[in-house]
């Protein structure tokens, strides 16, 4: 299992360069480094669950920018239930580069993509129908809202396209509300693991390619419990 490109630090140090809307710059919180520590061990396939409004548009479009600078010829491609919602992420990561004089001096804006002005890397956006996705070998992909997607196909598609360019998933998505989702599929499945574990709100599992990381109340807590809810939020 191959490391993937940089290391968690790295990023750290990457992201402490770029800045956010309100101009301050991007830190990363401890849990935002936990979502992705095992990323950057080289797990192929990570799924990270957490509730709304916690950056992971702007932690994930940093990440595709990190990943395209330093990979050549990167192929990072983000995918959502529709084209729109995978849009959010690319725009979060096209603010970041026009608020950035360093990464306007690698890359470029496009409509629906960033490419690199160094090689033939890009971070681009592809549209939720299969068909779209059939072939493309991604150095990078990540999904968004996996909960919202109809079925798993476009999932399946990009994972068994990970393999000729040693290439990894990052999926991160609120929770959903039926377990019978792709999304609910997959977590199941990470919580039949034998390495499942949990602590408080957090619960981890991972195998020799597949990793999970979850914040989340228990289906019998009390969502109305604004205390309870806040222990849940990583930010």
């Amino acid at each position: 299992m191959p490391p993937a490109p940089g290391d968690l630090d790295e990023f750290v140090r990457f992201c402490a360069e770029l800045r956010c809307e309100n101009s301050e710059p991007l830190v990363l919180y401890p849990e935002q480094k936990t979502m992705l520590g095992d990323y950057f061990d080289g797990i192929r396939e990570t799924l990270i669950l957490v509730s709304k409004k916690q950056g992971k548009s702007t932690l994930l479009g940093a990440l595709a920018l990190y990943h395209l600078a330093l990979v050549p010829d990167a192929e990072c491609v983000i995918v959502a239930a529709s084209r729109d919602q995978a849009a959010i992420m690319l725009r979060q990561a096209h603010g970041l580069i026009h608020r950035s004089p360093l990464l306007q001096q690698m890359m470029r804006t496009k409509q629906r993509e960033v490419v690199s002005l160094t090689d033939q890397g890009r971070v681009r956006v592809l549209a939720s129908d299969v068909d779209t996705a059939d072939g493309v070998l991604p150095t990078l992909g990540l999904v968004d809202e996996l909960h919202r997607h109809k079925t798993a196909d476009l999932y399946g598609v990009l994972r068994d396209g990970l393999g000729p360019r040693n290439g990894q998933l990052v999926t991160i998505s609120t929770a959903g509300s039926t377990e019978a989702s792709p999304l609910g599929t997959l977590r199941d499945a990470a919580y039949q693991l034998p390495t499942f574990r949990r602590v408080g709100s957090y619960r981890h599992a991972r195998s020799g390619v597949f990793v999970m990381h979850e914040w989340a109340l228990d289906a019998d807590q009390d969502v109305d419990d604004l205390e309870l809810v806040k222990s849940v939020v990583c930010v």
